[in-house]
Order: C-alpha cells, then structure tokens, then sequence
C-alpha cells in the first residue's frame, strides 16, 4: 500500500496528559460532506488508538481527530470511494488547529493511502503518542538509530506529504527524543513536500560518543529534508483555513494549495499554490490505480482540538448538479446577460448526474436558490425510473427551494431531475435579475449550483404597428412592401431597435428600425408561394433586454383548381364472360391529382359524366362505368355525376389531392358489365370536370 499525504506541523514532541479539548472552531465550522454512517465516504479509524470523533456543527458534521493532549486520531475513505490515479480528482479539506499557535497541535495530514494496513495504518510508535510524526512521518524515538533507511520504515510505507512544517523549536536536538524535525526548516512555519517512507527524507545528525565511539556509542537524531520548501504564516490561529490537493493524472503532477477559500463565505480565493511531480512509482508500486485517502493529527502536552471539514472528496469528481433556464415563451435558453419578457413561462431544472464506476452519491441536500421574479406553479422529481414525486404548493412558494434526495444515485444510474415551470413576474420597468449560487452537500462532496444573471423586459414594452395592412391580397405573383412603425421604443440611452421576421416559418435577416421607428420590409416575388403567407414581425432592442408583441401579416398570392395530374386512358381490365354481373377494375396507370392553389377552407368538386360504350358494330355494352363508394353504387351517364368533393388545406401537401390514391379495387370508378352481354371490345369517353364548389 502507499500513501499521498498533506501535512500541517505545528510545536512538534511527544506529550503528555491535559485535560479539556477547545470546542470553539465547532461553532463556526463550515459547511461538509455528509458523513451518516451508511453512505459515509469517510470515516474515523479503528479506536485501538485513534481518538477521533465525529462531532455535530450548526451546518453539519465535522471530524474531531484529536480533542485533547497526547493523541493521534485518523479518519479514512471507504473502498468505493478511493482517489482513483487514472482520473484527475480532487480532495478539499477545511482544518482548523486551533489557536494555541506553536504550542498546540503537532499537525494535520490529509492522506491518500495504499497501506496493507488499511484503516489501521499509522506510524510506529508504540503506546506513546509522537507528536512531530504528525500521524504519519517516522518515529525517531530510537537514540542508536544508525540507519535512515530503518527509520523510514517506521512511517506509513510508500508515501508522499504535502505538509505544514512547524517552526524550529528551541531546545537542542536530542537522540531518542522525536524533537528534531525541524531542526535544518529555519524559523516560521513552511509548506513542504516530501516522501516520508524513503530514507532520503530524514538526515542524521550524530550526537556522537565518548572516545569517539569506543567507550560509549554514537547517538543519533533525525531531521526532515524536504523536497521543496515554501514559508506560510501561522495556520494555528483559531480560524479555519481550506486545503485544496488537485491530481492530474496526465501529468502526473499535484497541485497543492492552501487558504483558498474564504472561510466565512466559502468563495473561491487565490490561496497560494504550488504544482510538483509525483513520483507514480513510490505511492503505487502495485500499479492498482487506487489509493485510499484520509486524514491524521497529532497533539503535545497542550489541550487542543484538531478539527476538519471535508468539502469535497475523490468520487465528487465524476458527480454533477446543473441547472437548465429555459425561456418556453421565447422556446430558447436564458443564459448570462439573456433577456426574458414579464410574463413569459419559464422552466427550470436541476439534473443530478452520477458517473462513478465505484462510489454511490447520497445524502443530497440543500436549498435550491430561485432567480429573483420567477414565480413557480408546477414542480416535481422525475426518477431514474421514470416515477415522479410532485411538490407541494407551499414549497413552490418559497424563495429557496428544499432539496432533499431520498433515493441514492447508484454508479452510472440514470440522472434525477428536479423539473420546475413558472412565469416571471411583471415588473414596471426594465430590470436585472442576479445570478444565485445554492449549496447541495451530500456523502461526496459540496457542490455549487448556479443559475446565470438575465434581464427582465417590462411586458411588450415596444409596439408594433404595421401601416400597410394586415392582410394583402395581390393580384398576381409578385413582389410587395411591407411598412409599419415601432412605438415608445427610446428610453434614456437610446438604443438601436431592429425588426425580426420570419416568413412561412422561415428565419430572414434582420431590418434596422429608423431612428424615427418606422421600417420597411420587402417580399420579393419569388419568396411568396401560391395561397396565403405568413410574415410574422417582432421588434426588439438590439441586445434583447425589450421586444414588442408579434404581429403577423398574411400576404396572399391568388391561387388556380386544376388537374396536375389526369389520364384515364388505360381503360378497364379485360372482362370474362360467365353469364353473371360483375364489376371489372381498372387498368393500372391511371392518374387523377387535383392541385388547388386558392388557399385553405376552399371547396372543389371531381364530376364525372360518360357515353355509352359501344362495339365496332355499334352494339351498346349492357352496363356501364359506376363510381362505388361505401354508402353505394352510382352510374355514370351523360349527365355530370360527383365523385369527390375536397375542403383545401394549403397546410397538408400544399394543397394537392392524389383522387386514385384514395380508391381500392373494390373503390372508385368501376366498369359494371351485366351476364348477358355479347363478347367484344367496347369503347367509350369519361368527361372529368373540375368545379370550384359543391355539386
């Protein structure tokens, strides 16, 4: 197994007993993961000799690893939720040492480990606590110690640590008595970097022996070397400060940075960072790709409380929580700097997505921040499942919505919505709507959702006006003008205002509105098609923050009724004879396709009319062509005869009618040809005519 550790030191040296643990920081601790027992991905080690405890805040839970003098406390990750080395991840921590500055806590390791110990892992040292281990450096308590190798290998095995190294105490360095750490780090506290299971991190210093050695033996003390070391001030100042380790697993690098966060807000601040390689091979010789992580404290003579707050673990990495704005209105997302209109339905949502191989994602909850003049009346969860939980309307009504996920989003589950629908409120004037951040804790990590900033139009705050007609009737198919003006459009900056339009559903090019806000806009002949055109017109400021309502002008281009397609000429099937009635089909190819132009609600009729068919003798067929239809059989003789009566609907196939299409073998125009007609061939002529009205 091996270890990745971040270390903070402070007065480093075995202790001895005190009594009462500083409660203070409990009170101001901020806001962590989860850590209920049944889906904690974090939890205190075996109490053979961890003395940590996790306590209750006013926001949470925090893990209290040491909470009085001489004593270690660890806490560890879960299986499932291990740093994984194949994947960037992350681990944010808030400590809190106290405020006993180099006197109180010996230090604070956050710590990512492969150990065959497991939950079990810590430094050797015996029953008694050594405080400059800080939970996870060597144990020099051997006086004739003689080899740094040896020692390494009373630390935590194949590790690395990130660390706050104390300052150099005053008292000389003494073989055996685990005070010489710090003795080669100079004054002040400083970040270091270093591998606590090699023997190049520790060097000797030889207290030496009478007569060189002959008559008594050479006694040893051990001092840190670290691989890079950067001064900091004094982090044991009673306030909590946040921990950032950031793997790229890439670049096989870890960027390392401290106080980024502003611990009365939890905002995001600079901190002071430091990216160094990693040596892959030293922390994961196995090359199992996982690495548990965690956290350790030690203390000294003094009563102090070690405290952590752990925001975001590993597997947070591979969870999301975002929110979707959406304008049903204007059926476009609102996104930063977006303008919505007062009184335009709107949607929210908020997706919870979990795609971790290994770790579940539970405990979620929060309060959900709603954007300022969005006024809810529907909201419900929508499983992954499909099953839906609707809220209620008190909780619509609130400005802060509660969200608590009772389910668990197991690895590669399928997403949860929270799917919220409203209006925005109207508002006299144009205004602006903040942005909101809401916090979502759960057993992985606290995430922070966001809705953006938009602004909020005062309800058609521009009209629209056109002063060329509504309704424009053209006598041909040609081209036309459309003119109008936009009204109270300039306000006290005077913004530019263009005209959108579509055509027939059609997206065109926008027209800038004149500075005296009328504006034309020109058909051309070959944009319009046959029957009614629809031009719908909208006015809005040139970044959207005010619009008009729509207009719609109907341009129509005179339409025509007539055959697109007709030829009959194929005939009838030839008949056979057998003495009894029968009805002969048609030849395949006939085409009869009616084209009306003329707009929708428009009526048109087929009529049919035929002669009577007659052989080359002039015998008269006995019978006839007949149109059959499902309420009956009608001959077709000299007079016109109905055999399709159509309303237009310029909507469905721009106004074409296939009549054969609607026909079967059994449909249609039929030839009935009675049993006791002689054999021959018998001609005759159908009169298709097309009338504009009902017959």
């Amino acid at each position: 197994m091996s270890v990745i550790t971040l270390m903070m030191g402070l007065g480093l040296g075995a202790g001895t007993a005190a009594q009462a643990a500083d409660q203070a920081p409990v009170t101001t601790a901020p806001t962590g993961i989860s850590l209920a027992r049944s889906s904690a991905a974090i939890a205190p080690a075996p109490e053979t000799m961890s003395h940590a405890r996790i306590v209750t805040t006013p926001d949470g839970s925090a893990i209290a690893l040491t909470t009085g003098p001489s004593q270690f406390g660890a806490a560890w990750s879960t299986p499932s939720a291990a740093l994984d080395l194949r994947r960037n991840q992350t681990i944010g921590v808030w400590v809190n040492l106290g405020t006993r500055h180099q006197a109180g806590s010996d230090g604070l390791a956050v710590v990512l480990q492969n150990d065959r110990r497991g939950t079990a892992a810590m430094p050797a040292m015996g029953s008694q606590v050594v405080g400059e281990t800080l939970g996870v450096l060597a144990t020099d308590t051997n006086p004739n110690q003689a080899s740094a190798q040896k020692l390494s290998q009373t630390a935590i095995q194949r590790s690395w640590a990130f660390g706050v190294i104390p300052a150099s105490v005053a008292t000389t360095a003494q073989p055996g008595a685990a005070n010489a750490f710090t003795a080669l780090t100079g004054t002040g506290q400083h970040l270091a970097t270093l591998y606590p299971a090699l023997a190049s991190t520790y060097r000797r210093l030889r207290a030496g022996g009478l007569l060189s050695g002959w008559l008594t033996p050479e006694r040893n003390a051990y001092a840190l070397v670290p691989k890079t070391l950067n001064a900091v001030n004094d982090l044991a100042d009673g306030r909590w400060h946040h921990l950032t380790l950031t793997w790229n697993a890439q670049a096989g690098t870890m960027t390392t940075t401290y106080d980024d966060r502003n611990p009365a807000t939890a905002a995001s601040q600079p901190g002071v960072s430091r990216t160094v390689p990693l040596d892959r091979q030293a922390i994961d010789p196995h090359h199992t790709g996982h690495v548990r992580w965690g956290l350790t404290a030690t203390t000294n003579r003094q009563d102090t409380t070690t405290l952590v707050v752990v925001d975001q673990t590993p597997a947070a990495a591979q969870t999301s929580a975002v929110t979707r704005l959406t304008d049903l209105t204007q059926q476009r997302a609102v996104t930063t700097g977006s303008s919505v209109n007062a009184g335009d339905r709107v949607s929210l949502t908020l997706r919870l997505a979990n795609r971790n191989p290994r770790a579940t994602w539970a405990a979620i909850a929060g309060q959900l921040q709603l954007p300022a003049d969005l006024r809810l009346t529907r909201g419900q969860w929508v499983a992954a499942n499909g099953q839906t939980s609707a809220l209620s309307s008190q909780e619509l009504r609130q400005a802060a919505l509660p969200v608590a996920l009772k389910r668990r989003l197991d690895p590669h589950q399928t997403p949860v919505e929270l799917r919220l629908t409203g209006r925005i409120a109207a508002v006299p004037t144009t205004q602006k709507v903040a942005a909101t951040t809401s916090r979502l804790t759960s057993n992985l990590g606290v995430t922070r959702v966001t809705t953006p900033d938009f602004t909020v139009a005062a309800k058609h705050a521009l009209t629209l006006a056109v002063t060329s007609g509504q309704q424009v009737q053209l006598p041909s198919r040609q081209g036309t003008m459309v003119t109008g003006r936009v009204r109270d459009w300039a306000d006290a900056s005077h913004p530019a205002v263009v005209l959108r339009t579509t055509l027939n559903g059609l997206t065109r090019p926008a027209v800038t509105v004149a500075p005296t806000g009328t504006f034309k806009v020109r058909l051309q002949a070959d944009q319009l098609r046959i029957g009614p055109n629809r031009l719908q017109l909208t006015a809005t400021t040139a970044k959207g923050t005010r619009r008009s309502a729509p207009v719609t002008v109907t341009v129509t281009v005179p339409g025509s009724l007539q055959f697109l397609m007709l030829n009959t000429a194929s005939g009838f099937e030839p008949g056979r004879f057998s003495g009894q009635n029968q009805l002969v089909q048609r030849r395949a190819g006939w085409q009869i396709v009616v084209q009306d132009t003329r707009g929708t609600g428009k009526q048109w009729t087929l009529d049919a009319q035929a002669t009577p068919f007659t052989d080359a003798a002039g015998h008269r067929l006995a019978g006839g062509p007949v149109n059959v239809t499902a309420t009956g059989t009608t001959p077709l003789n000299t007079s016109p005869t109905p055999i399709l009566t159509h309303r237009t609907d310029d909507q469905v196939a721009d106004g074409v009618t296939n009549v054969v299409a609607g026909w079967t073998d059994r449909t249609g125009v039929l030839l009935e040809v009675d049993g006791g007609t002689p054999t021959g061939t018998y001609r005759g002529t159908i009169t298709w005519t097309l009338t504009d009205a009902p017959s």
